[in-house]
């Protein structure tokens, strides 16, 4: 936390500085993206515009309470989601075409969070949970993909989809069940 801090008090001082956030961030910020929309193109231009938006407004961001820079960028992102959603509401229909060409792109994404190179059989496993997680809710997938894509504490959650930490971890706990489930684990 101080170490965020540190950034971003240097991203204020001299925009050169918000790199080293964008650099911290992207990976996270592009896997949970990429897990919400599943669609390549359409999370890169999420992430890109979070990105802006959070260095444009860098000076209007204040630290409150518990929430933290990486909680007020997830924020920002959810909100990009949803206005592109309002937008184009067909983009979120996903045909069968599209998820398997998703479900192929994920793992590439996701690069920086797996092994570099996954053995057939962990491939296997992989987009099996994937398809898996397609059959749960938009609040548990968004539970699930913050929780373990970008490895939120159930607190900065809250602060994304405004429930209460408590609430969320219950519904991890059903999500994790609906998955054990569909893969006979």
């Amino acid at each position: 936390m101080d170490h965020e801090r540190h950034l971003v008090a240097e991203a204020k001082r001299n925009p050169d500085h918000f790199l080293a956030l964008y650099d911290h961030y992207y990976p996270k910020l592009y896997a949970y993206v990429l897990s919400r929309v599943r669609q390549k193109e359409w999370a890169e231009d999420v992430v890109a515009n979070t990105f802006m938006k959070a260095m444009d407004n860098m000076d209007q961001f204040t630290w409150r309470r518990s929430a933290t820079f990486g909680s007020w960028l997830f924020r920002i992102a959810k909100n990009d989601m949803i206005d592109h959603i309002k937008k184009d509401a067909r983009m979120m229909m996903v045909e069968t075409e599209r998820l398997d060409q998703t479900i192929s792109s994920i793992p590439d994404a996701l690069e920086s969070l797996i092994e570099q190179e996954m053995e057939d059989e962990q491939h296997h496993k992989f987009e099996r949970i994937l398809a898996s997680l397609q059959s749960l809710t938009e609040l548990e997938q968004e539970v699930v993909s913050l929780k373990y894509l970008a490895d939120m504490s159930y607190k900065d959650i809250s602060l994304i989809t405004n429930k209460k930490p408590n609430t969320l971890a219950v519904t991890l706990k059903r999500a994790l069940v609906k998955i054990r489930k569909d893969l006979d684990l």
